[in-house]
């Protein structure tokens, strides 16, 4: 692949320093060549050592578009991409750097390449595509069980699309598994699988495993894009690579050996390695997402994979004190399958671990409440400084309940995400269907917001005619003079709505992002309508809608050149958790995986 970035001949003025680095973590910084295991345990610096070894890489002749840069939150993106820039002195965008999570990287490289994909059933997708989150795709899979005329008291549509999730995670295919059907209800499920794809693809949708798999295929099926992305990112790292699962260990052994393992050949590598990185940075002790499809064993096996692998362990620990790593190092010694390592504390050995036998959960969560009441009088931390931990969501009740009783402020990480609002997706939606109006799951969702009198019969209808024709719900909506089942009041509601989504399209080339978002809010009638809606509920949601417009002006100052299909694969990839925070005075409950890279006092 040509460089889209010319290398600088100076891309740091003043020598990386490395001073600051321990001698672990600089021997991870300058392992340049060849495949490196960071064994990197919790506090040890990773984050410091991924930054500073990609400004190293750069430094030491690097071009900055020979480098992919894999997170597992956009968070961790954000954070690597800032620090990298401070070290740099210059914007992510100008260096042409490749930094994000698996599915940001993988939305992308599609954007690009799509066009030349097709899966094993013959469907292909346009490059405006969309992207469904779990709950368009949840309606998707409600259709498919619909279209078979299935029952969903005996095919739960939760149940199965965590299922087919699954399933393309394991790089499973609706072909694939159609063929490896062996009893009734699994010959079921591969045909709301089928269909599943099939509606997607019709829609022009992929679902957030379609990135993965689906980019994996294209890689498969092309060598010559897999040998043209090979030959572009010639250093690879990968944070957080026990929580990866098979399909996304398989995009990045891909594009760092540009074979498939039916023609991998682990004899061959040193050839392979004189001009090129591929680092890796986990620990398996870390591993908590093997319920969404994470394979720790995939750390594990890394060595044997790669066998001239550099292992590099960081057990010194800048975070935690030795009371509380000696507790965590006895508890987890214990475990079986894991590369062993001894974490050692920095800060010295701390205050003792405390362990209170509650009688119940409310005798629990009173005394951790007034345990940071009795600090927060004498004044040794702040709310905001206080966090409880919980397995479940089911858990937190028992705290809010005291809380609520002692009237304090609390932050609940994990309520309805912003993007989750209804009003949030509302908007989303309509940027959407301009976008693809192939999209029938955003055509539905807005077809009737603000009410337009199109009812559940008229839609209905709409659908019946689009699945007889073979064309989409868009084509049903301009050919709705056509439809005799649908009366004429509804008729004209159609066509005016028709008009509407062509007027906003229209109007899309002449307005910034924000302020065309704005003008659709108002030409929509979402405003209005929003501002006539119940008092209580009122101010929230526009207060939301406004800064979802706050949103957008902030995206177009991070990236210049963004455009609304770059600007809606964004959208799809943000997650709440990623950003979750607490005021100075409000105390802070989450699941103990909502907490996973956060600090506190």
């Amino acid at each position: 692949m040509t460089q889209d970035h010319p290398h600088p001949s100076d891309p740091s003025p003043a020598r990386l320093d490395l001073s600051g680095l321990n001698t672990l973590q600089r021997q991870a910084v300058e392992a340049l060549r060849g495949p490196v295991l960071v064994l990197a345990g919790a506090g040890s610096g990773k984050t410091r050592v991924l930054t500073h070894k990609i400004s190293h890489l750069i430094e030491s002749g690097a071009y900055p578009s020979s480098i992919l840069a894999v997170t597992f939150t956009n968070k961790a993106a954000r954070e690597m991409t800032a620090r990298v820039e401070q070290l740099l002195g210059a914007p992510q965008h100008q260096l042409g750097l490749w930094i994000g999570t698996f599915h940001s990287i993988c939305g992308r490289l599609l954007r690009r390449e799509i066009g030349k994909y097709q899966d094993k059933a013959g469907r292909q997708w346009a490059s405006n595509f969309v992207i469904y989150d779990e709950t368009s795709s949840l309606g998707v899979v409600k259709e498919a069980i619909r279209a078979l005329n299935l029952d969903e008291k005996l095919y739960n549509p939760k149940t199965l699309r965590y299922q087919i999730s699954n399933l393309k995670n394991d790089m499973v295919s609706a072909y694939d598994y159609a063929s490896e059907a062996r009893d009734f209800r699994t010959e079921q499920v591969s045909r709301i699988y089928d269909v599943y794809e099939t509606l997607l693809c019709q829609n022009n949708a992929l679902d957030f495993d379609d990135l993965l798999l689906k980019s994996v295929e294209l890689l498969q099926q092309h060598p010559d894009v897999l040998d043209r992305y090979h030959r572009q990112f010639q250093h690879i790292l990968v944070d957080e690579f026990q929580d990866t699962n098979n399909t996304q260990y398989e995009l990045v052994r891909l594009i760092a050996e540009n074979t498939t393992l039916a023609n991998r050949n682990v004899a061959g590598h040193g050839q392979l390695w004189q001009h090129r990185s591929f680092t890796v940075v986990g620990d398996v002790d870390q591993s908590i997402y093997s319920w969404r499809g994470a394979n720790f064993k995939i750390l594990l096996n890394f060595q044997k994979d790669f066998p001239d692998t550099q292992l590099i362990k960081l057990e010194d620990n800048y975070r935690s004190t030795q009371n509380i790593l000696q507790m965590a190092n006895a508890i987890i010694e214990h475990n079986d399958e894991r590369l062993p390592k001894v974490l050692r504390s920095v800060k010295g050995d701390g205050d003792p671990i405390h362990c209170y036998e509650a009688q119940d959960d409310r005798d629990e969560a009173l005394f951790i409440i007034n345990k940071f009441l009795d600090w927060v009088h004498a004044d040794q931390v702040k709310p905001g400084d206080c966090c409880i931990l919980y397995r479940t969501n089911a858990q937190s009740r028992s705290f809010e309940d005291v809380f609520m009783s002692k009237g304090l402020s609390y932050t609940m990480v994990g309520g309805t995400r912003f993007y989750e609002r209804r009003e949030i997706k509302d908007v989303l939606a309509y940027l959407t269907v301009v976008f693809n109006p192939a999209d029938s799951v955003s055509i539905k969702r807005i077809i009737n917001v603000p009410k337009r009198s199109i009812g559940k019969t008229t839609l209905d209808n709409l659908e019946a005619y689009a699945a007889a024709q073979g064309t989409t719900l868009w084509e049903a909506l301009l050919n709705v003079h056509a439809i005799e089942a649908v009366k004429a009041k509804a008729t004209k509601s159609i066509q005016e709505f028709v008009g509407l989504i062509e007027q906003l399209k229209a109007q899309q080339a002449h307005m910034s992002l924000d302020d065309w978002i704005v003008y659709i809010c108002e030409k929509t009638g979402m405003l209005e309508a929003l501002k006539a809606a119940d008092p209580m509920d009122m101010e929230g949601r526009v207060q939301n809608v406004e800064e979802f417009v706050s949103v957008a002006k902030q995206y177009l100052f991070d990236v210049p050149d963004g455009d609304l299909a770059s600007f809606l694969t964004q959208m799809s990839l943000l997650s709440d958790t990623d950003t979750a925070a607490s005021a100075e005075d409000r105390f802070t409950l989450m699941t103990m995986h909502a907490a996973k890279g956060l600090e506190f006092p």
